[in-house]
């Protein structure tokens, strides 16, 4: 009965977002009178607190609580973000084994992370693949677990527990997000509304953690620093000014529009830097399209960054930058956080300074700002930066990004250059 109750439930939600979007397609100004119907609906109502009550139940049906796993959400950025469960976690239950399940291109970021028992890189595509899923299965099967924090939506509806084990799952956070996303002036970054969820869950209270909540952590090994340093040196950029331009996302909806980044790409040319260029993977070439784009007595002042590249030599070379500037996507969460070497030989200087532009997605839940109001800064020791493009947003994106249309430029097609280079300046 638990289960079709739940199917339905999904299932009705599922219809209601795909209603609200096809109208919101056809009359773009509606977008904000059905962000409020979402808002009350999943913010406020009986039906929200309905899905956080049901996992406090399950937690107080159980006294085994030793021997946990964190399966997060399917993107490398969620990797880095959902660790603010496992220090949440370490605070209530500080005896405990925890296990993390992540994007497998994550495993060079997050692998010896301090406070994770063993950490399983295992998705390879999105959604998740039937090998992903029996994946999963089988290691919950074998080790298991106690409780099984389940934030991986696409593996919501294929799990399978071995007895028991308790599944506390996703749905209880976003009523979390919806509420604070309503309230301009409250921090609601993703980090935030996680480390407040687990909190919720065992005390029953929202109130603001009296643990302050950890800067989120990437942990690069020995190797990945001495190829970023071998990178700098054989490049003539050891004692040069650095900015890093990513210009590639993993979702259309959120990268910078191609004749936004050349205007931006030929601004940034006339600082006294060097410019170095992400190489695109979902948008495969795009930055020797914007290096060609320029005029040719600018196009030395960049240098494009090989492919194929490790994420945490990437991680290191972002450290070397002075700036680094991308869209909404999973290296804007590596740039953002804190670089340790695996190793603890290392010192990595940890200053710089983080330049987010945003489209479709909402900011104020993934972005960093040193300065507005509502806004978490980066665990950079430097300002961070969150700019807005002039598009369609919809808080349904938070939800499901897969039911919205997309359409180029509607999402995204103005941006403030100037006010976004003068501040690099």
């Amino acid at each position: 009965y638990s289960m079709l109750k739940t199917s339905l439930e999904n299932i009705s939600l599922s219809v209601l977002y795909k209603i609200i979007a096809f109208i919101a397609d056809w009359f773009p100004h509606t977008d904000k009178f059905f962000d409020k119907v979402v808002l009350k609906l999943l913010g406020e109502s009986r039906l929200a607190r309905e899905f956080i009550n049901r996992n406090v139940n399950k937690l107080k049906r159980t006294s085994r609580r030793t021997n946990v796993c964190v399966i997060a959400d399917v993107n490398i950025g969620d990797a880095i973000n959902i660790q603010s469960i496992i220090f949440a976690l370490h605070v209530f239950l500080p005896e405990a084994n925890i296990d993390y399940v992540i994007n497998k291109k994550a495993l060079s970021l997050i692998e010896g992370f301090p406070g994770i028992q063993t950490v399983y890189g295992v998705y390879t595509a999105v959604p998740l693949t039937t090998a992903d899923v029996d994946t999963i299965n089988k290691l919950l099967e074998n080790n298991k677990y106690d409780i099984v924090f389940n934030f991986c939506p696409f593996y919501s509806k294929k799990i399978i527990l071995p007895p028991d084990t308790i599944e506390i799952n996703w749905w209880g956070i976003v009523p979390l997000i919806v509420k604070d996303m309503a309230k301009p002036y409250i921090k609601a970054h993703m980090t935030l509304q996680l480390y407040k969820y687990i909190q919720l869950l065992f005390t029953n209270s929202e109130a603001t953690p009296q643990r302050a909540f950890p800067r989120t952590k990437v942990v690069i090994s020995s190797g990945a620093i001495t190829q970023a340093e071998s990178f700098i040196q054989s490049n003539g950029l050891s004692n040069l000014k650095k900015i890093l331009l990513n210009p590639d996302t993993s979702s259309p909806f959120t990268r910078i529009p191609f004749h936004l980044q050349v205007s931006l790409l030929e601004r940034l040319t006339e600082l006294p830097c060097k410019i170095l260029l992400a190489p695109g993977y979902n948008k495969k070439g795009i930055e020797h399209s914007l290096i060609k784009a320029l005029p040719h007595h600018k196009q030395n002042k960049c240098t494009i960054i090989p492919i194929p590249l490790e994420l945490d030599v990437y991680a290191a070379l972002i450290d070397h930058c002075d700036v680094f500037i991308t869209g909404d996507t999973g290296p804007l969460h590596i740039a953002a956080a804190q670089k340790i070497s695996r190793t603890g030989d290392f010192v990595f200087k940890n200053h710089t300074a983080i330049f987010s532009i945003f489209g479709a997605t909402p900011p104020r839940l993934y972005a960093y700002d040193s300065l507005r109001p509502g806004f978490v800064s980066s665990s950079q020791n430097a300002m961070s930066y969150a700019y807005e493009g002039n598009c369609y947003r919809n808080i349904l994106y938070i939800i499901n990004r897969n039911i919205l249309p997309f359409d180029g430029d509607y999402y995204f097609n103005d941006i403030d250059l100037d006010k976004i280079v003068m501040d690099i300046r």
